[in-house]
């Protein structure tokens, strides 16, 4: 993610970021503009959320993402 910027290409951000993502979401705005929303998971429970408009990154974001299972096994380990 250090190599992503504001204002780059959705080619750009895939060709820098690999072609193992997932289209979240879409969108045609009032202005007629297509707004698009691509993740990215990493091993580490990470979530990346870029969101394109007509194809120009505007804004991006990373979330972390609990791991249910993990929480399970140590609620069953206490009982």
């Amino acid at each position: 993610m250090k190599k992503i910027q504001l204002g780059m290409s959705k080619e750009e951000v895939i060709n820098t970021m690999g072609k193992q993502y997932k289209i979240a979401g879409a969108d045609r705005l009032d202005d007629n503009a297509i707004m698009e929303l691509i993740t990215y998971e990493n091993p580490y429970n990470e979530e990346y959320q870029l969101w394109f408009k007509n194809e120009v990154l505007m804004k991006w974001n990373k979330i972390y993402k609990y791991n249910h299972s993990h929480d399970r096994s140590r609620r069953d380990a206490i009982h």
